[in-house]
C-alpha cells in the first residue's frame, strides 16, 4: 500500500503499488483495515463501501496510473 489518504469530500482514497511503474487508485472507501506499507494480493479486500441510502448506490473511484501518467484501466485490467 502505496499511501492512504482522507479526501477533500469525504471517504478514504488507497493507492496500491503494483509491478511494472503501474499504480492503481481506489477513492469514496467508507474504511481499511489497510496500512501504509502493507502488502496485499489479488483478491484482498482494500476496505468497504456504505451506502448512503437506501435510494442511491455508493459510486467507487477507480483510476490507474503508469509512470505517474494516468491512463485508461482497460490497458492494464482486462473487463469481462
Amino acid at each position: 500500500i502505496l499511501s492512504i489518504s482522507k479526501e477533500l469530500e469525504g471517504g478514504i482514497r488507497i493507492a496500491v503499488q503494483h509491478s511494472g511503474g503501474v499504480t492503481a487508485e481506489y477513492g469514496h472507501l467508507s474504511g481499511t483495515k489497510l496500512e501504509v506499507d502493507d502488502w496485499v494480493q489479488s483478491g484482498d479486500s482494500l476496505g468497504w463501501m456504505m451506502e448512503k441510502d437506501v435510494s442511491s448506490a455508493s459510486t467507487l473511484f477507480f483510476a490507474v496510473m503508469k509512470d505517474k501518467t494516468y491512463i485508461d484501466p482497460t490497458e492494464v485490467v482486462s473487463f469481462d
